[in-house]
This record gives structure tokens, C-alpha cells and sequence, in this order.
């Protein structure tokens, strides 16, 4: 048998236990950083390079097409020859093409990092792409799959950043990601300060602004996962000591 004031005690845990739980159901939950940015950025790669899919189609489907593009000023014979015809459409298709491959490669440079050792590796000191396919093109294909790791890193340093300005620890960084936030933070920094400071304007290309676009929305996404670690650091600390 229980006595009054254990039953008071077990009705009051089950109503306040009751209340916490509804009280956590209508809090909004955070936005998970760590999915949306690897599925927004493939997304985006995708509207760029969606008006040249027949090449990708044809280059690395082998999949049959009959122009390049409706625009381009190019037809596809049936025995898979090119007709080209030199003209100003074909020319802005090409341009076209080639800056949109740079800014997808560009966009997803840590990537490429995990190239280096095909390059490495190789007896021309190049990286690995299938026959007959251009290395922009390959790059633009594949290294925002290669890049979806550490555009997951990069979410879950924000999602970090966002909770420890709460006084919360949630997601809890671990210290490789420490380390990888560090290296692109340190070395992206490193290398637009560097041109800022040794390069005139003027020697900024196309190819050269993104990258350095690129070190520095980087650099960006490392520094965040530094800060988070540091205020995730401070977090447990201050809770040690009053502890």
C-alpha cells in the first residue's frame, strides 16, 4: 500500500514529467544545418550544370543525344560524331560551360582534395578521368559528392555555433572536426590575405577570383566550427565549476 504522500509525490512527478515533455514537443526545432547545406548544395550544382546535360549524358552515360545543346549550333551524328560549325552560339554555349564547371568545382574545392592522390599517384601527375570525358566536366560531376562530408561538418558547426549561443552543447563537435575546421580555416585565411596583400586587382581572373571566393567562404565554414568548439569548450568548463 502506498501512502498519501507517495501517491502526492508520483502524481506530481507524472504531471511536471508530463508538462516538461509537452513544453520540449512545442519548442521549434532547430534548423539541422547538416542536412539542408549537403542537399542545397547539390541542388545548386545541379540547376548549373542542368543546361548541359546532354554533354554529361553523352561523355559519361554514353547515353545517345542529338545536340549538345538546343542552343549550341551543334548536332550529333549517328555514328556519335560532333558537327560543329563555328559560330557565336556554340562559342557563348562553350564559355557558358566552362564557367559554369568552374563555379561547381570551385564551390566544392575540398573535394578535389581527396583527388590528390590520383594526381599523386600517376605517372603524369594528373588526376584520374574516365576517357574521352573533359576534367572540368568530371570535376563538376563528382566533386560535389566528394565534398558532401565536409559540407556536413560545416552544418553541424553552425547547428553547434546556434546551440552554444543558447548555452546548449548539441551537436557535440568532436576534435577531428576541430582539426579539419582549423585547416580550412587557417589555410583559406592565409591565402586571400596572401593575395590581398602580394597581388594587385588587376590580376584577378575569372578562374582566379573563384577560387579565392572559394578559400574564402572556407575559411568562413572552418571558423565556425573553431568558434563552436571554443564555446562548447567554454560551456562544459563553466558547468564543471559550478558543479
Amino acid at each position: 500500500m502506498f501512502t498519501p504522500s507517495q501517491i502526492q509525490l508520483a502524481e506530481t512527478g507524472t504531471s511536471s514529467g508530463w508538462a516538461t515533455s509537452r513544453v520540449q514537443g512545442d519548442l521549434p526545432q532547430p534548423l539541422r544545418f547538416r542536412c539542408w547545406l549537403p542537399v542545397g548544395q547539390l541542388l545548386l550544382c545541379a540547376l548549373l550544370l542542368l543546361p548541359f546535360r546532354n554533354v554529361i549524358f553523352m561523355e559519361l552515360f554514353h547515353i545517345r543525344v542529338y545536340s549538345l545543346a538546343p542552343d549550341s549550333g551543334t548536332k550529333i551524328g549517328p555514328d556519335g560524331s560532333i558537327q560543329i560549325h563555328p559560330n557565336p552560339a556554340f562559342e557563348r554555349w562553350l564559355r557558358a560551360k566552362d564557367i559554369a564547371c568552374a563555379v561547381v568545382a570551385a564551390l566544392n574545392f575540398p573535394g578535389g582534395i581527396l583527388q590528390l592522390a590520383t594526381a599523386i599517384f600517376s605517372h603524369d601527375g594528373r588526376e584520374w578521368t574516365p576517357a574521352r570525358v573533359e576534367f572540368r566536366l568530371w570535376r563538376a560531376v563528382t566533386w560535389p559528392f566528394l565534398a558532401l562530408p565536409f559540407w556536413w561538418m560545416a552544418g553541424r558547426g553552425i547547428e553547434a555555433l546556434l546551440a552554444s549561443l543558447r548555452k546548449t552543447i548539441a551537436p557535440h563537435l568532436r576534435w577531428w572536426e576541430l582539426c579539419t575546421g582549423s585547416i580550412f580555416f587557417a589555410g583559406g585565411a592565409t591565402l586571400c590575405i596572401g593575395f590581398l596583400l602580394f597581388h594587385e586587382p588587376s590580376d584577378l581572373d575569372s578562374q582566379l577570383g573563384l577560387f579565392i571566393g572559394s578559400m574564402a567562404i572556407w575559411a568562413i565554414l572552418g571558423g565556425v566550427m573553431v568558434l563552436a568548439k571554443f564555446l562548447q569548450w567554454r560551456i562544459a568548463k563553466s558547468s564543471r565549476v559550478r558543479g
